[in-house]
């Protein structure tokens, strides 16, 4: 990895030598003779201007301006002293030096690292960063263990400031692999306004030298990522030993689980907050809203065993920089070892006033890490937005149970005729007796859709592609076969669709039901959900596509760059028409301290840049909303007989 710099310069001298070789030494491509000047103009004008625009995007990272500072939340010893007479005794115990500074943030996690970067490279001067809800959402037994983790990366001195090294050279090279900016864009620009086929050669030129000098640059990157993502599992694996030998096996272990369950927990969080913000209100802790989401994640014994599993298992990987989970188990059962701090209390006790602290860090958050003005927000409690996910997750829960695990479509409710309250409870047990066949058709359904988005994403590739090796008649009959089965599976659930619908009594039985006051609400918006359904479905396969656009190169980068624009363009076309279908449609749950008094309040903004970024997660995450949504609203139509849940269930 240290030599890739050296190929980099390398690069960029015979870049830069061989564009003033040819300016100087083939002027006679110009001067020789009279006749066909404008050809032997452009064969000497062309590699020039082409290795000039590909020597100004090689050299563009190294003078492009630096990334804002971190303005980390530093502790000091007169406010926590138990924290650092804890830590420093976790150093003496495991034989690292100690951190010259202690820093908090709002991520479930820690780390250590060099406090000045460069500028620390040769001393002890070092900084380990301990995320609040990780001391909140663990105990101070496994935070004792995780944080000799981080002390044996001390210990790692040699190694720790190779990987340092080692980083910085791999990021640096990302951004010249992978960052666009203006200049690509003017250069494509450029390409589609020139209307001389002299200027489309040339651009051409530049536009393939710019690219093959990345493809040179993104192999050597690689091969480099292979052999530093190697050095740092081992840095895993030993730091992982000290973890193990602090605290025990059984603690590693319980770590891994619980650092899974409060990354969904933080995941969940963030959704809640960005929901918040669209009211211009931000949660006054932000640790205790990720510690109510992770209850959310202990209520569903079926998420919470998912997790375990993956967080016990994995596969290795050539570039992780991580050994798998299952591997890093192993080796720790290895050591054997029941460990010396045994201490079972909650990890929040090595902080003085831990609840003060957390609202500290979360302004401090809010102001210097995304500079957000608070003078234009109010700060809730946390206990607010916790209150209402779980209000919402109980709702959530009613509905799952009540049609025995299977999550359904929109269910146009109000399609039915009067039934009898008994004939809905046969339904109802008809319903839960047909689950497992259902949510098997459902799944393959799933599988069907997703496949069939990967087959439309291979023919958008081979439209732009015409020489690509994707056999096109083979995919075309695949897409038609799979057209056919997708209409198949679609009619085996009509059946049980049926009976969902007949065992909501309370919409054949509204007199006993007039205390549901958002009763007629939620139809409302139950079939303006079913009406989007179909666009939710398209908006789907095209984010498929759009993802499958932006993971291929094939030859033609013009054409590939018109299809990413289409495809980005008709995703925007779908995200605006889902908005605008569902203007007006009052929220049923609606709750004014969210400002979330329309349906469409809780779908995320159409993005107004063209970041794509932006437009992919809004995408996903209208995804995820709508679906969840269409299962909340049939919450006031289960009868009010349903097993009453402990605990809520998350879509």
């Amino acid at each position: 990895m240290i030599l890739l710099p050296i190929f980099y310069v390398a690069l960029v001298i015979s870049v830069g030598g061989g564009v003033y070789w040819h300016a100087t030494e083939n002027l006679t491509i110009i001067t020789a003779g009279k006749s066909g000047a404008m050809l032997r103009g452009l064969a000497y004008l062309a590699p020039l201007f082409a290795g000039t625009i590909g020597l100004i995007f090689l050299t563009k990272p190294l003078v492009a301006p630096r990334g804002k500072p971190r303005h980390p939340y530093s502790l000091d010893r007169a406010s926590q002293p138990f924290l650092f007479t804890f830590v420093e005794r976790l150093c003496d115990t495991v034989g690292a030096p100690h951190p010259e500074r202690i820093d908090v943030d709002l991520r479930a996690n820690a780390s250590a690292s060099l406090r000045r970067g460069f500028r620390s490279f040769l001393g002890q001067d070092l900084v380990l960063t301990i995320g609040l809800p990780l001391a909140a959402g663990i105990s101070v037994r496994q935070l004792a263990g995780i944080l000799a983790h981080e002390f044996g990366h001390f210990t790692q001195g040699g190694g720790m400031r190779l990987g340092f090294v080692v980083h910085r050279i791999h990021r640096w090279f990302a951004r010249v692999v992978y960052e666009r900016d203006a200049w690509d864009e003017r250069l494509e620009r450029w390409r589609e306004e020139s209307s001389s086929w002299q200027g489309n050669l040339v651009l051409a030129c530049t536009q393939g030298f710019v690219w093959l000098s990345r493809k040179v640059l993104w192999l050597l990157m690689q091969v480099g990522l292979l052999l530093s993502a190697f050095l740092s599992r081992q840095m895993e694996y030993d730091a992982d030993r000290y973890e193990a030998r602090l605290s025990g096996c059984d603690a590693f272990e319980k770590s891994m689980v619980d650092l899974a369950r409060l990354g969904l927990a933080e995941h969940w969080a963030m959704s809640d907050l960005s929901q918040a913000a669209r009211a211009q209100k931000l949660v006054d802790d932000l640790p205790h809203l990720i510690l109510a989401n992770l209850d959310q994640i202990d209520a569903r014994p079926g998420l919470a065993e998912q997790l375990r599993e993956d967080a016990l298992g994995g596969e290795h990987h050539p570039l992780s920089t991580h050994p798998a989970h299952r591997d890093r188990i192993a080796m720790v059962r290895r050591e054997n070892s029941s460990g010396i701090f045994t201490v079972e209390a909650p990890g929040t006790i090595v902080f003085d006033d831990f609840p003060a602290l957390c609202r500290a860090a979360t302004r401090h958050h809010y102001t210097h890490q995304i500079a957000i003005d608070l003078a234009i927000y109010e700060l809730v409690p946390a206990t607010v937005l916790a209150e209402r996910q779980r209000i919402r997750s109980t709702r959530l829960h009613q509905v799952v149970t009540h049609f025995g695990g299977v999550l359904p479509t929109p269910l146009q409710i109000f399609t039915m005729g009067g039934k009898s309250r008994e004939a809905a409870r046969a339904a109802r047990t008809r319903v839960r007796a047909m689950a497992k066949e259902a949510a098997a058709q459902q799944d393959r359904l799933q599988e069907l859709y997703e496949e069939a988005d990967s087959i439309q994403a291979m023919l958008s590739i081979r439209r732009i592609d015409p020489e690509s090796d994707v056999p096109l008649a083979e995919i075309t009959a695949r897409r038609d076969s799979l057209q056919k089965s997708i209409a198949v599976q679609t009619a085996a659930l009509v059946s049980w669709r049926e009976c969902a619908v007949e065992s909501l009594y309370a919409v054949v039985q509204r007199e006993e039901t007039a205390q549901r006051n958002n009763q007629a609400h939620c139809g409302e918006a139950l079939l303006a959900m079913a009406d989007i359904w179909e666009d939710r479905r398209t908006l789907e396969a095209r984010l498929h596509e759009f993802l499958a656009l932006l993971e291929n190169e094939p030859g033609n980068r013009a054409a590939l760059e018109r299809k990413r624009h289409s495809t980005a363009c008709k995703i925007y076309e779908l995200l605006g028409g889902i908005h605008e279908r569902l203007e007006g449609i009052a929220h049923p749950f609606r709750d004014e301290d969210q400002g979330d008094d329309l349906v469409s309040d809780i779908l995320p903004t159409v993005p107004r840049t063209q970041d794509v970024s932006d437009l992919i997660v809004a995408t996903q995450r209208a995804i995820e909303r709508s679906g969840s949504l269409s299962i909340e609203f049939l919450a006031p139509f289960v009868p009010d007989d349903e097993p009453e849940p402990g605990s809520g269930e998350r879509a």
